[in-house]
């Protein structure tokens, strides 16, 4: 196989192997213009499946972040075409790095919706991303990029389990199955590649383990997508449905209320709406509100503000939530303010008296 690698140097487009990782594919079998042939075209499934998955989170006005997710999956086949045609360790990177960023990109999705603080993650889990593309680039750490990898992709595993158990569509709970079967034969077979290439490269057909992983890893990340898209779906009481394409490929099918959805409420700009009195203004009536709110994206609100006798400003504001919790610190006016409160969503109020 030594023989073979030395011809394949001299014979190759792109020349001499440079990357830090080479697999048990010989080298230049089957073009001098395509490394590791069977590596490059494995990719070919996975953009197509990533595709389907966002040509279906478009057409169904999911949320951008599924959009970005399937495109993430896209760049990360494409990235990983190129570097197992080239086998050169500057383009390597076009496949490690986009695999990092991928699954930052599934901590987003997967921890977003409970994250009471908006701009800190997305803030946070950019700034890593481009550390990590930045230190990468410069220095080879191969071990370190697995380890590293398994521990992001850990992380993704209790949220996926909490959304697997909240979960009581059968059709979906099989998706996460198959999430888990997938990523499972696709390690053995990532391993089997690894540890016995050896004795797997003097059979008359190779079977070609890391070609198999990325066509598996193609079809994880689209159940992944789908049953994240599901579970997101049934928390905006968009009655999802699992359904099949020709038979086989399952995409999620929504109906959304034909209820006007919440506008997106910016707290803020509602106090600022509000005349607000100055202390010295303030009578012995007030309110006490703070509590979380989601707005028409979804996003979670907290607030806490002070305002006297201002029942009919604060149930307008109010009305613009979905789902509203609050602690009144004044019994005066309760009926009033509670009558208010009914015309939220889902309410839980709490009057003390003072």
């Amino acid at each position: 196989m030594a023989d073979s690698m030395a011809d394949s140097m001299v014979a190759s487009f792109w020349g001499p192997v440079t990357s830090t990782t080479e697999l048990c594919e010989e080298n230049y079998a089957r073009s001098s213009y395509i490394a590791e042939f069977y590596n490059t075209l494995s990719n070919a499934p996975c953009i197509l499946l990533a595709l389907i998955g966002l040509v279906n989170a478009l057409r169904q006005r999911f949320e951008k972040r599924f959009s970005v997710l399937h495109i993430s999956n896209m760049i990360l086949s494409i990235g990983s075409i190129i570097f197992h045609a080239t086998l050169q360790h500057v383009l390597q990177q076009s496949d490690e790095t986009p695999m990092v960023w991928e699954i930052l990109l599934y901590l987003y999705v997967l921890y977003s919706p409970d994250w009471h603080y908006r701009s800190t993650m997305p803030t946070f889990l950019v700034l890593y991303g481009a550390a990590f593309a930045v230190v990468h680039f410069f220095v080879r750490f191969q071990v370190v990029f697995k380890l590293h990898y398994i521990g992001l992709c850990l992380l993704c595993i209790p949220r996926m389990y909490k959304y697997y158990i909240q979960t009581k569509d059968l059709a979906a709970k099989r998706l996460a199955k198959l999430w888990v079967l997938t990523i499972f034969l696709a390690t053995v077979c990532w391993l089997v590649d690894r540890i016995f290439c050896k004795k797997l490269s003097l059979w008359v057909i190779n079977p070609q383990g890391h070609a198999w992983w990325h066509v598996l890893m193609g079809f994880n990340s689209y159940f992944a997508n789908t049953f994240l898209m599901f579970c997101r779906a049934q928390q905006r009481g968009w009655e999802p449905r699992i359904i099949h394409l020709f038979g086989f490929l399952p995409y999620v099918k929504i109906q959304k209320s034909r209820k006007r959805e919440p506008r997106s409420a910016n707290v803020e700009s509602m106090l600022q709406s509000m005349r607000l009195p100055t202390r010295n203004e303030w009578k012995s009536t007030q309110y006490l509100v703070s509590g979380t709110g989601i707005d028409g994206k979804g996003m979670i609100l907290t607030w806490m503000f002070e305002i006297p006798q201002t029942a009919t400003k604060l149930r307008g504001g109010l009305g613009e939530f979905e789902h509203v919790n609050l602690a009144l610190d004044q019994p005066q006016t309760a009926p009033e303010l509670r009558r208010g409160l009914g015309e939220s969503g889902h309410t839980n109020s709490v009057l003390n008296p003072s």
